[in-house]
C-alpha cells in the first residue's frame, strides 16, 4: 500500500506523521517482528482513519557493548561498526537504520510511504543474538531521534520502541537513559511509544520530561510487551497506532465517513482530567493511557451551563409562587 504525498485535499487535507520502530532484533523476539510484518498495512490505515498520512523507518538492535560470550558470539568492528559475530561466523547488526531506496527522494532514505516494501524489508531481519537482560536501547532512541524528519512544520515526529529487554547504561553513544529527555527535546520529538517489560517501564521515567517543538510535554504510552505472542502484539500496535492518531488530531474529524475501512465513530472515548483513553468495541486497550492536556473546551462548560438554566428557572417560579401565596395568607 502507498499514499501519495500530495494528501487528499479536502475537509483540510491530511496531517502527516513520520514514525520509526526501533525493532529489539535478538533471539526471543520472532514473534514481534512476526507480528510487526503483519500488522504494518493495518497500522498505516488506522493513521488514515484519523486523516494522518504516514511514513515508516526502522531501526534495529542488539547490544553494542556486550554478547553471550559463553556461546562464542563475539563484537567487533567491522566497516566502521559494531557486528556480533556468531561461532558459524555469521554478522549481527548491533544498531542498524534500514534504508529505502524512495523514487523523488534521495536514495537511502531513512523513510518510506510504501507499507509493502516497509513489510518486504522486514523479512530480512533475524531474530538472533542477544543472551543479557541489557540491550542498546539508548542509543537506537538517540538514533531514531535524529533521523531525517519531514521538515514541514505539521508533520509529527513519532519513536515506537518494541523490546523485551532494559537498556544498556552506559551504553557506547548515551552515557544513561537521563540523557534521552535532551536528545528527544533538541530533535523535536513529539510522540514516545514503547511494547515492553511491565516491569522496565520506570526505565523510560526521563523521556517524559521532554518537550515538543511548541514546547508542550511529549506524548507518550507504555504498553505491555507480555503475553509474547503474535495476535497480542498485534493489537498492542494497533493500540498504539489509535492513540498516536488520536493525539496528532486537533479534533476527531469525519465521524461518520469510512476512510479506508477504518473510521472515528467505531472509537469510545473518554476523556479524564488529564487522560485520554480510546477503546475499540472489538479489542480493548484498557491498559494505555496517554496524558494529554484537558481538551474541555470552553464552548462545552457553556453548554453544561445553558443546558442547566431551564430547571432553574423553573425552580426559581415555584419558590417564587410559594413566598407570594404564604404572603397572601
Amino acid at each position: 500500500m502507498a499514499f501519495d504525498r500530495e494528501g487528499l485535499g479536502d475537509v483540510g487535507g491530511m496531517r502527516r506523521v513520520d514514525v520509526v520502530f526501533c525493532l529489539d532484533s535478538t533471539g526471543s523476539m520472532g514473534n514481534c517482528i512476526e507480528a510487526m510484518q503483519e500488522i504494518i498495512s493495518a497500522v498505516a490505515e488506522i493513521y488514515s482513519g484519523f486523516r494522518i498520512q504516514t511514513r515508516f523507518g526502522l531501526i534495529e538492535f542488539r547490544n553494542r557493548l556486550r554478547c553471550e560470550r559463553t556461546r562464542g558470539n563475539e563484537i567487533v568492528h567491522v566497516a566502521g561498526t559494531k557486528v556480533q559475530i556468531t561461532p558459524h561466523g555469521e554478522k549481527l547488526h548491533t544498531l542498524h537504520r534500514h534504508l529505502f531506496n524512495v523514487p523523488g527522494y534521495v536514495p537511502g532514505s531513512h523513510f518510506t510511504l510504501d507499507t509493502d516494501t516497509f513489510r518486504e524489508l522486514t523479512h530480512t531481519i533475524s531474530a538472533k543474538g542477544g543472551g543479557h537482560f541489557y540491550e542498546s536501547i539508548n542509543d537506537a532512541l538517540y538514533l531514531a531521534a535524529r533521523s531525517e524528519w519531514e521538515d514541514e512544520g505539521g508533520t509529527s515526529r513519532t519513536i515506537i520502541l518494541i523490546t523485551d529487554s532494559r537498556p544498556q547504561e552506559p551504553d557506547f553513544d548515551v552515557e544513561s537513559t537521563a540523557d534521552l529527555a535532551g536528545i528527544f527535546t533538541e530533535n523535536g520529538i513529539d510522540q514516545f511509544y514503547t511494547i515492553s517489560k511491565k516491569r522496565y517501564f520506570d526505565d523510560y521515567d526521563p523521556i517524559l520530561d521532554s518537550k515538543t517543538r511548541k514546547g508542550d510535554d511529549i506524548t507518550t504510552a507504555l504498553l505491555p510487551i507480555d503475553p509474547m505472542d503474535v495476535d497480542h502484539i498485534k493489537e498492542q500496535f494497533k493500540a498504539i497506532a489509535e492513540h498516536s492518531g488520536y493525539s496528532i488530531s486537533e479534533s476527531i474529524p469525519l465521524m461518520n465517513e469510512n476512510l479506508n475501512g477504518v473510521t472515528t465513530k467505531d472509537y469510545n472515548v473518554a476523556i479524564g482530567n488529564d487522560e485520554l483513553t480510546i477503546e475499540h468495541p472489538e479489542r480493548r486497550t484498557d491498559d494505555v493511557v496517554i496524558t494529554t492536556d484537558s481538551r474541555r473546551t470552553r464552548e462545552d462548560t457553556q453548554d453544561d451551563d445553558e443546558s442547566s438554566m431551564p430547571w432553574n428557572f423553573v425552580f426559581g417560579m415555584i419558590f417564587l409562587a410559594l413566598i407570594l401565596s404564604m404572603n397572601l395568607l
